[in-house]
């Protein structure tokens, strides 16, 4: 479900804004928000990878918040500043990408660092940001994880009826692989707990769910229940022992070992010369910066913005969806220009000013996994009224500000996905495509022996995840066709195999 983490998202960010406002010290309320934006990130993982995950990500805000205030207190010209986001924008695009936080990514990082630039800001302020930014960061800490104090496992049973669904889905198409990396994900998440914590039913869920992929003609509608109910709200004492039951009345016995992600290898490997995610993180540096040029020259009211826009456009994973990002987020911000211009024009007093910033934080953060384009139609009134609540400004040119700043990032950002080639993905594929024969053809020998089929089942199946993954990028950058449907044709006979084998 999408409402918990939206309300957390919501709650998180908006909490120590809405104190610091209230408490009559709205130029401090930048920082607080954006620590508190902590809690928008890791939005479905386990609270044992969300708790160490979302104290890393606290802590780049808190430095993101820092490196502005640094800027604004020191007066650093416009070409530093714009520096100083380029590489900001391109760190965090690295490491986000690397340890997979999930949407937003690196943005929120790029947009703290350029708003308390931006603010005026002497020495003895810059302490006063960071300890706000600190008590968001906290405060949406504290929010995100609150949950495992009442249901320690809900992240878990939700990435289990996400693998039911996902193999629901798959009965109505050819394509096995949203089913398998579905079910690969919620064994990793099932990998997360203590190894003497008893959830053999939701392990007995995944293996009924693996058989089900494997035989056709397999009843699932028993499935499609388990999923409801592993989705459904226990208000009462007896729904909530009916709910546990579900998770332990199983028959998987076995020790399981417990597997957290090494981060380290993961930054390690992000980082090496020849990664892809170092030309994700080229893109957008470049992006930002040729925005950040372009907006100062022409003298941009707000140049920051489209800097912003830049990045958030090259959060994407690939050309093809940038092209997309780029169209949703100029006609977003055109849409959301609208409805921010009557907010500002009604004049509202500053308590119905924080509800509308709070509702428009909850919209988009329920919006922006359905639809890109939707959740900017809040996130620009949003922006909007927190502009005007620090720096009163003429509504028709704050307006005017945002979306020609935001149009002009965007396009900037899709020309930089252009120009920074993406043949390093080719390599990319070429080598899980190396990989995923092998495995295939490990598979095919235990299926022969009849020894040994449960580890190698388990190195195809994460061999074809990486490879599914690495042919939908190459294919999104419009290079390496014929590489690509190589891939497809040995991703196919994975499957093919994984059936046999199930």
């Amino acid at each position: 479900m999408i409402w918990p983490s939206a309300v957390r998202g919501a709650i998180g960010a908006n909490a120590v804004l809405v104190a610091v406002v209230l408490l009559g010290q709205p130029q401090l309320a930048p920082a607080a928000a954006f620590g508190g934006m902590t809690a928008v990130h890791a939005r479905f993982e386990p609270f044992a990878v969300r708790g160490r995950m979302l104290a890393g990500i606290g802590a780049g805000m808190v430095l993101a918040v820092g490196a502005g205030a640094v800027a604004s207190a020191a007066h650093w010209p416009i070409p530093a500043v714009v520096v100083l986001l380029a590489v900001v924008a391109a760190l965090a695009k690295l490491l986000t990408d690397a340890v997979g936080s999930g949407p937003p990514g690196g943005l929120i990082f790029v947009f703290a660092t350029g708003t308390v630039a931006m603010l005026p800001t002497n020495w003895s302020g810059v302490g006063a940001q960071l300890a706000l930014a600190g008590t968001g960061a906290a405060a949406g800490w504290l929010v995100a994880m609150w949950g495992r104090l009442v249901d320690p496992l809900g992240p878990i049973r939700t990435a289990v009826a996400r693998a039911l669904d996902a193999v629901l889905a798959a009965r109505a198409s050819d394509d096995l692989h949203p089913a398998l990396e579905a079910v690969d994900t919620a064994w990793r998440a099932i990998a997360t707990l203590p190894a003497d914590r008893d959830v053999s039913g939701l392990c007995d869920l995944l293996a009924d769910a693996e058989s089900a992929l494997a035989d056709p003609d397999r009843d699932v509608d028993a499935l499609r229940d388990h999923a409801r109910r592993l989705r459904s709200w226990a208000w009462t004492p007896a729904a909530r022992r009916r709910r546990a039951a579900l998770a332990t009345a199983g028959t998987h016995r076995e020790r399981r070992a417990r597997i957290l992600p090494a981060w380290g290898t993961l930054v390690r490997r992000a980082a090496h010369p020849g990664s892809p995610a170092l030309t994700a993180a080229a893109r957008v540096g470049l992006g930002v910066l040729v925005a950040g040029i372009v907006a100062a020259a022409l003298d941009l009211g707000h140049a920051y913005w489209a800097m912003v826009a830049a990045a958030a456009v090259l959060q994407s994973t690939n050309v093809r969806h940038t092209v997309q990002r780029t169209v949703q987020r100029a006609v977003g911000t055109v849409v959301g220009g609208v409805l921010g211009a009557a907010l500002l024009l009604a004049d509202l007093p500053q308590p119905a000013m924080l509800g509308c910033i709070v509702l428009a934080l909850l919209g988009a953060e329920y919006c922006v996994l359905r639809n890109y384009g939707i959740a900017i139609v809040f996130l620009t009134p949003l922006t909007l009224l927190l502009a005007s609540l620090l720096v009163p400004a003429d509504a028709g040119t704050l307006v005017a500000d945002r979306v020609v700043d935001t149009v002009l990032g965007s396009l900037v950002g899709f020309v930089a996905a252009l120009a920074v080639p993406g043949h390093r993905y080719v390599t990319a594929v070429r080598t899980a495509v190396a990989s995923a024969e092998v495995a295939n053809a490990e598979l095919m020998a235990r299926l022969a022996s009849g020894r040994g089929i449960a580890a190698a089942r388990a190195e195809a199946r994460a061999a074809l995840t990486t490879l599914r993954r690495a042919r939908d990028v190459v294919h999104g950058e419009l290079v390496g066709t014929a590489l690509a449907e190589r891939a497809s044709d040995i991703e196919r006979h994975g499957h093919h195999l994984l059936r046999r084998s199930a």
